[in-house]
């Protein structure tokens, strides 16, 4: 299965808005989400979009899972020892937490222009 993630702001901080979908292997919809987490930074929307896909992806027992996102910073945060003093810790935690579960999950970065679905969904 993959996961596509993407967030939006109009400036920074601003109001948020994310959305993602699942596909299976052969590229067809499974199921999307979508929503607004309040005034941050595009950082925030990315890992929460992360967070709100992979809570999803585990809950409907999707246990093999690719999540692509075209936030090399969100992806990097999740890669790196200790955020103990990031500002985002606890979403980045509630991400890492979901990366110890027992499925086999792997983080991919992909250019804007391929993840152009996630990219328009999240600006309507």
């Amino acid at each position: 299965m993959r996961l596509n993630v993407d967030g939006s702001s109009l400036r920074n901080p601003s109001p948020l808005g994310y959305r993602g979908f699942i596909r299976n292997s052969l590229g067809e919809w499974i199921t999307g989400f979508s929503g607004f987490c309040g005034i941050a930074t595009n950082l925030y929307v990315e890992l929460f979009a992360i967070l709100q896909g992979l809570k999803i992806a585990w809950e409907s027992s999707c246990h093999d899972i690719i999540c692509e996102s075209n936030s090399t910073l969100a992806l990097s945060k999740l890669t790196q020892g200790n955020v103990l003093f990031h500002p985002y810790v606890v979403v980045i935690n509630q991400v890492k937490s979901y990366m110890s579960c027992a499925w086999n999950l792997k983080f991919i970065h992909i250019l804007k222009e391929g993840n152009n679905y996630a990219n328009e969904l999240v600006k309507m």
